[in-house]
């Protein structure tokens, strides 16, 4: 009698059926984790962002026209590779003023912002292209996923 060493067919699917079930479970927590990262990366950003905006207004009195004005270098990309967004009030359209639904800009002095992962916005951040931003609002008093605000 000789024995034979090794796994059956049936084994080997059993163990794939396995490990994709495993796969399933686990791969979605993996991407709701990053995404969650990216988002904190984001914010974290936009708050250095801001003090760099800050820093320039207490030392020249006022905020920067434009981001190359800040003369901080060209303006740094989010987490899903897009440049963030400066508009100074004093610089820009009116059109171009973030605002909230009915049509109230969310903030007096600039708007700085992310278009997030879709890399799409719209000013109106009520709109859906507008809902997975990163923004500064309320003159930075908040700054976060515009879901949250």
């Amino acid at each position: 009698m000789h024995s034979r060493s090794g796994f059956t067919l049936l084994e080997l699917l059993m163990v794939l059926l396995i490990l994709s079930i495993l796969a399933g479970i686990a791969l979605p927590k993996l991407f709701d984790a990053l995404d969650t990262t990216r988002q904190s990366r984001a914010i974290a950003d936009l708050k250095t962002l801001q003090k760099q905006i800050d820093i320039h207004k207490s030392v020249n009195g006022k905020i920067p026209d434009t981001w190359d004005s800040l003369k901080a270098g060209p303006m740094p990309r989010d987490p899903w590779g897009n440049p963030y967004v400066y508009n100074s009030h004093g610089f820009v359209l009116s059109l171009l003023f973030r605002t909230n639904g009915i049509l109230i800009p969310i903030n007096t002095d600039y708007d700085l912002y992310s278009k997030g992962p879709d890399g799409n916005s719209v000013p109106n951040i009520l709109l859906l292209l507008s809902q997975d931003d990163i923004v500064r609002a309320d003159e930075g008093e908040f700054i976060g996923l515009v879901e949250d605000y």
